[in-house]
């Protein structure tokens, strides 16, 4: 969970992935609405997953 100050955008995230996967990655506001959402092919390991998800203002966002 994050809160944004003001609006910005989460260019990519470093995951840490246990075997190889398609995978979806989704920004959530407060009450768990999908603002953006994406799936992609993620290999073992640790990798970076480019997003490039706009993020509003406000409290309580999340990535799942």
């Amino acid at each position: 969970m994050f809160d944004a100050y003001q609006d910005f955008t989460i260019e990519s995230v470093k995951v840490y992935a246990n075997g190889e996967a398609e995978r979806t990655i989704a920004l959530v506001d407060s009450e768990d609405n999908i603002l953006e959402e994406t799936t992609v092919m993620i290999p073992d390991g640790e990798q970076v997953v480019q997003l490039g998800f706009y993020v509003p203002a406000g409290t309580d966002h999340g990535l799942r």
